[in-house]
């Protein structure tokens, strides 16, 4: 993930990938 995408972003391939 870039540092310049937002957070929302980050927290959804988080989840996505996390859970």
């Amino acid at each position: 993930v870039l540092s310049t995408t937002p957070t929302s972003f980050s927290i959804t391939v988080t989840s996505e990938a996390g859970e």
